[in-house]
Formats: C-alpha cells, sequence, structure tokens
C-alpha cells in the first residue's frame, strides 16, 4: 500500500513537472523564435542596419546639399520607424506571453474564488 502511494505521488509529480515544462519553456522558446523570424523577415524590408549603415551618405549618389539632407532625413526617419516597429512587436510579444504565463495561476484563483 505504501508502495502504491509513493508512486502515485511521484507519479503526480512527474506530470506537474512535465507540465510546467511544456506550458512555460516550450512556449517561451516557441514565442521567442516565432519573434526573432518576425523581426527577421520584417527587417528585410524596413533594414534598419542598411539604413544606418548609409545614414551620412547622399541619396541615390547625388553629392550636394540636398542629397545629403534627404539622405539623412529619409534614412533617420527608416530607422526611426524600423524601431518603434521592433518595439512593439516586442512588446505585444511579451505581453502576449506574460498573459499565458499567468494563465495557469489565474484559472486556479478563479476556482477558488467562485464557489
Amino acid at each position: 500500500m505504501l508502495r502504491l502511494l509513493r508512486y502515485l505521488i511521484y507519479s503526480g509529480l512527474e506530470r506537474i513537472m512535465a507540465f510546467v515544462e511544456r506550458w512555460y519553456v516550450a512556449s517561451f522558446v516557441f514565442v521567442f523564435r516565432s519573434t526573432t523570424n518576425l523581426l527577421e523577415s520584417i527587417d528585410r524590408g524596413i533594414a534598419v542596419k542598411v539604413s544606418y549603415h548609409f545614414l551620412f551618405k547622399p541619396l541615390y549618389g547625388q553629392e550636394n546639399f540636398t542629397g545629403y539632407v534627404f539622405g539623412f532625413i529619409f534614412r533617420a526617419g527608416r530607422i526611426i520607424g524600423g524601431l518603434l516597429a521592433y518595439a512593439v512587436i516586442l512588446i505585444i510579444a511579451s505581453l502576449g506571453y506574460l498573459i499565458w504565463a499567468a494563465l495557469p495561476a489565474l484559472i486556479v484563483l478563479w476556482g477558488f474564488t467562485n464557489k
């Protein structure tokens, strides 16, 4: 009888640990990889690194005052817009994961408060 009780406790703890690993660790890896892939695919269009590299170069090789001014303005705007887009995506992904991570605790609390 004691052996059965020990087995049930061990099995229950093992299932709880497997749930915690799948719910928190696997979902964190999924959100991290998905967000990274999304940022990489968006960077192909926004090209923040390339815009930063050419920030002080003239636009379209037009090496006069207007080429330098417009090149700086357009590339600075592109960098700022790209960084804002990255920030929004990171905030949404972080909030989504935090809500996902809090769901089990919220469900348990909701179960105890609604009798």
